[in-house]
Formats: structure tokens, sequence, C-alpha cells
């Protein structure tokens, strides 16, 4: 068992993300919606390799399984990006039961 991570913090005028496992981050500017995350999961390495398409991933049977997670063994490797900010910015971070919920050309908010 494991669990993941998502943690966002603003450091003068970056947000830096540190990120591990599919809990997600988002940014909503101008009311569009940018994944800044990427799930660190079987089914990503599979999207990135070109071999499924996203049509294949809801009946997948290595959906839920997960590359990258805190476990207590100490064997990661944490991702850490650093976005510039804007003034109205919005970021959301969320567990992986969002993603599933949101299609991924979800990307505008009217």
């Amino acid at each position: 068992m494991g669990t993941t991570l998502s943690s966002v913090t603003i450091v003068g005028d970056n947000v830096l993300l540190l990120h591990i496992g599919d809990s997600r981050c988002y940014r909503i500017r101008k009311k569009k919606i940018t994944q800044l995350s990427v799930d660190h999961t079987v089914i990503q390495e599979l999207l990135d390799q070109g071999r499924i398409t996203h049509e294949d991933i809801a009946d997948h049977p290595q959906r839920s399984f997960l590359t990258q997670a805190l476990m207590g063994k100490g064997e990661l490797t944490p991702v850490l990006l650093s976005y510039p900010a804007e003034l109205g910015d919005i970021y959301l971070v969320c567990s992986d039961g969002l993603s599933g919920l949101v299609a991924e050309n979800e990307s505008v908010i009217h």
C-alpha cells in the first residue's frame, strides 16, 4: 500500500509543485484549465509511448497501477516543477478520484 502527494507552494512570483503518484494539480487561468502534474501510472507510461489511446483507458486492466507512490521505503523520484504565477491564477489540487469524473476535453470554464 502507498499514497500519493501533490503539494503547491508560492515562492516569489512562482508556484512550486511537488508531485508523486496520480493526485493531480490543475491551474485555472483566464477560464482555461491546464493539468500541471503528470500521473505516475502504468497508463500514463503507455500513453506516452503511444501504445494505447485515451479511449483505451476506461476499461484497461492496469488503469489504477501506480509507478510512484509514498510507501516509506525511500526509493522515490519526486517531481518538483516551477511555474510562473499570474495574478488571478487558481490552483486546484485534488485526489485521484476527481480525474475520472472530468473529461480531458473539458478544459474551458464557462
